[in-house]
């Protein structure tokens, strides 16, 4: 499968029986919230922050261009990738809230 964009999670699959079961790639490292949450009482180096945020804005980005909106962003709906190497970010969750 092609995948859209590099901080998008890449989606498999899906199913509805016997269950609805959505497929993504395994991604290593947990939500930005529990991330940022584990650092208290520190913060993130500001060149860490500003690369999330643009990582973030660049998702967003991609993911408008393709008619689609993530109606619930949040840093539990991000997740981090490989932290303490390369820290990156993928957008997750797209679930319709309502």
């Amino acid at each position: 499968m092609l995948k859209m964009y590099s901080l998008v999670v890449q989606f498999i699959g899906a199913c509805l029986e016997p269950v609805m079961v959505v497929v993504t790639e395994l991604l290593v490292g947990g939500s930005l919230r529990k991330y940022l949450v584990g650092l208290r009482p520190r913060s993130l180096e500001p060149r860490v922050a500003v690369g999330f945020a643009l990582d973030i804005a660049r998702a967003m980005e991609c993911l408008h261009a393709h008619a689609i909106i993530h109606r619930d962003l949040k840093p539990g709906k991000i997740a981090i990738w490989k932290p303490g190497c390369f820290m990156g970010i993928y957008m997750v969750d797209f679930c319709n809230p309502e």
